[in-house]
């Protein structure tokens, strides 16, 4: 028996175990770099230490956790909507504090689609809420849409978003100005009609 499979093991493909040996070089690299900006967060070399594991293997556990938590539906939308809007919150905080202006306009493209996106969702939600793993997809698109490797929503705004609002940017601008007309002439009738009861008021008085 010992004999067979050390045989086994002497016919394996060279190929095989150097694409093995080659992939596992590089989830160590990767994994060396993602602890290197990890340490530099104040907590997570101490929670590391304590649990006796490296910050990357911390990372991954609490995205697992994560993935896990909302793949069986618990919180999704709160999840969602707390990773879609404070990591590009503060990055959009950063990026209006530094001279550069291709991260604002990184975030700024990003909060029209999520603003899109989010009033899609409004008409499409009944529909989407009963597929399993909703939230899961959304949590992904999320990610894919604001993270540096992908800019998803540069993405999108550049082939879908954008030419749609060129083309209807001068009656989605008269229709503003038409509600703005509406609201102001509404608002001084309000004044007119609320000065006048109070003049009322008073002489009655």
């Amino acid at each position: 028996m010992t004999n067979n499979w050390r045989m086994l093991n002497s016919n394996k493909n060279p190929e095989s175990l150097s694409v093995f040996s080659g992939l596992s070089i590089d989830f160590e690299a990767y994994c060396k770099e993602i602890d290197s900006k990890l340490v530099n967060i104040s907590w997570i070399k101490p929670a590391s230490e304590s649990l006796g594991c490296r910050p990357c293997y911390l990372m991954f556990g609490a995205v697992f956790i994560l993935v896990l938590i909302v793949s069986m539906g618990y919180a999704g939308a709160l999840i969602c909507n707390l990773v879609g809007f404070i990591y590009p919150a503060y990055m959009s905080f950063k990026a209006l504090e530094t001279p550069g202006k291709l991260d604002d306009k990184q975030w700024l493209t990003y909060w029209v689609v999520y603003a899109i996106f989010n009033i899609l969702e409004v008409f499409i939600d009944i529909i989407l809420f009963w597929m399993p793993f909703y939230y899961l997809f959304k949590l992904c698109f999320l990610f894919w849409l604001f993270l540096p490797q992908t800019t998803g929503a540069v993405t999108l705004y550049n082939n879908i978003f954008r030419p749609l609002l060129i083309r209807f940017e001068k009656k989605i601008d008269n229709t503003i100005e038409n509600v703005l007309d509406v609201s102001n002439s509404a608002r001084l009738v309000a004044q007119r009609y609320s000065k006048k009861l109070l003049e009322g008021s008073e002489k009655i008085e």
